[in-house]
């Protein structure tokens, strides 16, 4: 699942919005199968994230008025299997689908 994008996040967007995109990329540098390293980018509305994101193993976009709220979130643990919805486990949380499971 490339856009992994918790569709609440979405409801109400302006199309100016800026937010933070969260982008799953091969980490190059680890020997381990499915590696990823994930790079945040502030500041971004929702339409380039995806823009950015077309070829990445995954991402996801948090608007920065929604950021803040979810800092408690941040703080639940990431790890775990990925079912689609690791967003639920924390704002910046993206599924490894190389992995199975969630990436933080």
């Amino acid at each position: 699942m490339l856009n992994q994008t918790n569709p609440d996040d979405l409801f109400d967007i302006q199309p100016e919005e800026l937010g933070t995109g969260y982008f799953l990329i091969p980490d190059v540098e680890s020997d381990e199968y499915g590696a990823a390293t994930k790079v945040p980018k502030t500041d971004i509305t929702y339409s380039d994230c995806i823009r950015r994101g077309e070829f990445t193993m995954g991402y996801r976009w948090v608007p920065n008025r929604k950021a803040q709220d979810l800092e408690a979130a941040n703080a639940t643990n990431c790890k775990g299997p990925c079912n689609g919805e690791c967003w639920r486990r924390g704002h910046d949380c993206v599924c490894n689908d190389a992995q199975g499971r969630c990436c933080k």
